[in-house]
């Protein structure tokens, strides 16, 4: 059932749509490159069948950006320690406000944020330990000015919500069945970084196979079947309290959810714990 994030009695004000194509080569932000505030909608293709991963942060004031990107990148690598001092670094200088993980399978996703004035950088992370990290990063300067934030009155189909236990171990609260095409509410309800990202789900694949398939890709012991099939699709990093809105088309069938980003009560990437779980998209 469609519903009304604020007032249901409201309906959604005409929006800014922005048309974005990231391919190996890079992206660009379309029209100026300072904006005022309001409401804007990201709308992200790629022709790469790999996909690409576009993620939106704000840096806090008074913190370098060479240095927060440079942490950025150390919070990807297979170092556990290096990960996790980068990983407190990002969560501590830096606002995570969702992004895009899209594929050339999947239609083009659509992002939805209320932008306030402040500086917005756009980056892809599928591109993090390219020596031209920080070139490849565009910049989104917003000014006050513009129309009030108004994603509030906007309709959703689903809610998707990342909550924790009293053990700080990460959960999806959703109700199933979810819609195939949709717009999506995410929610951080977590004291940390957390993300839902949706795999369609080879044919007699399990919940259980989905931890399997993430040890595998972190160099344990090789899969004995398919576990994954196609790109992914869905809302990457966004930080304690924040939501986003996010627009999906895809093929009807059985996904894993899941939170792959890393816990930091446990040291544990969250969906090796409780933030994975299979649903059926109608």
């Amino acid at each position: 059932m469609t519903e009304s994030v604020g007032d249901p009695a409201n309906s959604a004000p005409e929006q800014t749509v922005l048309d974005m194509t990231i391919t190996t080569a890079g992206f660009d932000i379309p029209g100026p490159q300072q904006r005022p505030a309001g409401t804007v909608t990201f709308r992200v293709r790629t022709p790469d069948a790999e996909g690409h991963k576009l993620a939106v942060i704000a840096i806090n004031n008074g913190v370098s950006t060479p240095d927060f990107l440079a942490a950025l990148a150390r919070s990807f690598s297979w170092d556990p320690e290096t990960k996790s001092a980068a990983a407190r670094i990002v969560r501590r200088d830096g606002r995570f406000l969702g992004g895009v993980y899209c594929s050339a399978e999947h239609a083009a996703p659509e992002l939805t944020l209320d932008l306030e004035p402040g500086t917005y950088y756009f980056l892809d992370y599928d591109r993090v330990h390219e020596p031209d990290f920080a070139d490849s990063v565009r910049v989104l300067e917003v000014v006050a000015g513009g129309g009030t934030p108004s994603s509030s009155a906007s309709p959703v189909d689903s809610i998707v919500t990342l909550i924790a236990d009293d053990q700080q171990l990460v959960h999806f609260d959703v109700e199933e069945p979810l819609p195939s095409t949709g717009v999506f509410l995410f929610r951080n309800a977590t004291d940390h970084l957390q993300e839902a990202v949706f795999g369609r789900m080879a044919s007699g694949a399990t919940e259980e196979d989905i931890s399997k398939a993430i040890h595998s890709y972190r160099g344990g012991p090789p899969l004995d079947k398919e576990v994954f099939v196609g790109g992914g699709a869905g809302m990457l990093p966004l930080s304690p309290g924040e939501q986003a809105i996010l627009r999906l088309d895809l093929s009807p069938g059985r996904y894993g959810l899941c939170s792959y980003t890393t816990n930091p009560h446990t040291g544990i990437c969250n969906a090796l714990q409780h933030a994975r779980r299979c649903v059926t998209l109608t």
